[in-house]
């Protein structure tokens, strides 16, 4: 997620017009989508869908993401949200903002998934990244027995 300093939406605000996310995505170079998947948004879209989606929640600054995560209730409605956001279900886009507002957690990327899944004896997809890198809450890590099959 990226707000301009004064936690404007400038460049997102109007999609289709000339600020909008395809003028955003040519204007830096990245006019890649957000997956391989056929149909995939920009990801340039994808921002500027935060942009609109985030402030409902009072989200507008970097500063607003910490404050909401100070709120397991308001964090966990702020990142309903997110991954409701087009091709961002997985949440891993949600991890990286969360370490990049410098919020404290854990953050279990495929290599670590697949390398617990392989040693508890669990499926890869069947296992997700709280259950993989156990933060000390008793419900968000370790292993179940709903992460094997």
């Amino acid at each position: 997620m990226s707000f301009a300093p004064d936690g404007s939406r400038r460049a997102w605000a109007a999609p289709g017009a000339p600020a909008g996310p395809g003028y955003a995505a040519t204007g830096i170079g990245n006019r890649r989508p957000t997956s391989t998947k056929p149909g995939a948004p920009l990801k340039a879209e994808t921002i500027a869908t935060l942009a609109t989606v985030l402030p409902e929640h009072g989200v507008r600054t970097t500063s607003d993401l910490r404050t909401a995560a100070t709120t397991r209730e308001t964090l966990k409605a702020v990142e309903r949200a997110w991954r409701a956001t087009p091709d961002q279900r997985s949440g891993i886009t949600w991890d990286y903002a969360l370490m990049l507002a410098q919020i404290p957690g854990v953050k279990a990327d495929r290599m670590v998934i697949r390398y617990v899944a392989r040693a508890i004896g669990a499926r890869p997809e069947k296992l997700s990244p709280e259950r993989a890198a156990p933060t000390g809450d008793p419900g968000g890590g370790g292993q179940g027995k709903e992460d094997r099959n």
